[in-house]
């Protein structure tokens, strides 16, 4: 039957894992991805490594495994959700930069449209708020910041998407400018009722739906490859999802009415919510999860926009020397000797939605030590993604969730346990690296057939469980104490 290839579009590499027929992963390779700051608050990638990152990382994974191309049965694709790409079909060259998801350079455009009284009007419709975090202004500004955006844009041969959608218009050779709605639902161009663009917030943001690429379910054919660099022609692509989103599928499929966080760059916190979505006034923002053959799942998600960048601060600054060592540094302290680090490097998300805010320590003293700073940090960020985990569970009515905890910071001990003591539940970790790529490739087998619902659900990988050891008083003495410093520095 062959074996399935799941491309993962990480914050820092792109990643391919290769599935057996048996549901196994049996070879992955990972490929550092570029990335730009070119000033405070810019993030940008060059648009192509995506593209070479997936096959780079692919030809590796199918070797690894002894296998080749002709091996291969479908692709499925777990993409950046916001990072946003402009291109001219005409020549397949890019018209500017990748906007990265961390990208601010929007905000002034943000607070202009906000300020003129437009956030109810997107929210209603997108369910989502005016913020430089989701496409519509990156999409935008694509549409016009260079001669060669005009140009296309004149020509009708102007482009927009995602990193998904510019990886099959590539691996197609421009055959497929196709998307999914998980992917459109992070836009805030969306109609999150109808699953379909808006032409109310097309014309807000002055965005062509001509460039626009098409809207499939997650699992469907979205092109077949016929790119110089796979050397068989005609393998299907048959899913395509938000990263974020292909973890949550194998979770809610081990665990229903599970919340996951999966720890990257940022957090993405996110549970189920069924065929309806749950428009949230508490900052927390509904999705599309994904899209089967009219089987429509919504999620309600909350972000925290550093977690492992804020860990690597840490290395850049000296403080500790690898991101692994920080669990032994922060236990080398007692406590963290009265700091509070509010870790808002790019930022508040949930639930506030303060691209301005910037991080903050409290409580500095000639007493503070290395390893203080280690643990207030960790600390920062365990309080960051436990209060996204509770403002869920109270959105979506789990009384008694399961915490389910993926990706590189999750294998932080120190990390974990915090996480448990501040939200008072069990967390569970799961010990496969690669969750997100799986999701991507097992989601690709429904679609192709070589799997059913049942056969993934003897997949479940070996996890870790972290039991709380904080009585309720105390969590939430802590809970109101990260409150209160986290609203010192929310901008507006």
């Amino acid at each position: 039957m062959g074996v399935l290839l799941g491309i993962d579009h990480g914050g820092t590499t792109t990643t391919c894992v290769v599935v057996s027929e048996g549901g196994g992963i049996i070879g992955r390779a990972s490929t550092p991805m570029n990335r730009q700051t070119p000033r405070a608050g810019w993030v940008e990638h060059d648009a192509d490594g995506f593209v070479d990152g997936s096959l780079a990382s692919a030809h590796r994974a199918l070797e690894q495994a002894g296998l080749d191309w002709k091996d291969v049965r479908a692709v499925g694709i777990a993409n950046q959700g916001e990072t946003s790409i402009g291109w001219d079909s005409r020549t397949g060259r890019t018209v500017a930069p990748a906007l990265s998801w961390q990208d601010k350079r929007t905000s002034s455009r943000c607070d202009d449209l906000r300020n003129g009284g437009f956030d109810e009007m997107v929210q209603r419709i997108s369910g989502l708020s005016i913020d430089p975090y989701f496409s519509a202004s990156k999409y935008s500004l694509l549409a016009s910041s260079t001669d060669e955006a005009r140009a296309a844009r004149e020509r009708g041969t102007l482009r927009l998407g995602g990193t998904d959608a510019y990886l099959i218009d590539r691996l197609t050779r421009g055959a497929s400018h196709a998307t999914d709605a998980s992917s459109v639902s992070r836009t805030a161009l969306m109609n999150l009722d109808t699953r379909d663009w808006s032409d109310e917030l097309l014309a807000l943001w002055d965005v062509p739906r001509t460039a626009l690429p098409r809207i499939q379910p997650t699992t469907s054919h979205f092109g077949e490859i016929t790119h110089p660099d796979v050397p068989v022609a005609g393998i299907p692509i048959m899913a395509n999802v938000v990263d974020a989103h292909a973890s949550l599928f194998m979770h809610d499929m081990w665990s229903p009415n599970a919340i996951k966080a999966t720890l990257g760059t940022g957090a993405f916190i996110e549970t189920s919510v069924g065929s309806n979505p749950i428009r949230s006034d508490t900052g927390l923002t509904p999705f599309v999860g994904w899209d089967r053959a009219g089987d429509t799942r919504y999620v309600l998600e909350g972000s925290v926009f550093d977690v492992g960048a804020a860990i690597d601060w840490l290395v850049d600054m000296g403080l500790v020397e690898s991101a692994a060592l920080t669990s032994d540094v922060a236990n080398l302290a007692l406590d963290s000797a009265g700091l509070t680090f509010v870790p808002a490097f790019s930022g508040l998300a949930a639930p506030y939605w303060d691209s301005d805010a910037r991080a903050a320590v409290y409580g500095m003293s000639l007493r503070t030590r290395p390893e203080h700073a280690v643990r207030a940090l960790l600390e920062g960020l365990a309080r960051s993604v436990a209060e996204v985990v509770l403002m869920l569970s109270e959105a979506s009515g789990h009384d008694e969730p399961i915490i389910k905890a993926d990706g590189g910071p999750s294998q932080n001990p120190f990390l974990m346990q915090l996480l448990a003591d501040y939200v008072g539940f069990p967390v569970v970790v799961t010990q496969e690296p690669d969750i997100t790529g799986l999701g991507a490739a097992c989601l690709a087998g429904l679609s192709a057939g070589s799997f059913t619902h049942d056969d993934l659900m003897r997949m479940a990988p070996s996890t870790v469980d972290y039991i709380p050891t904080t009585n309720t008083a105390t969590r939430e003495l802590k809970r109101r104490e990260w409150q209160d410093a986290a609203r010192k520095l929310v901008t507006r």
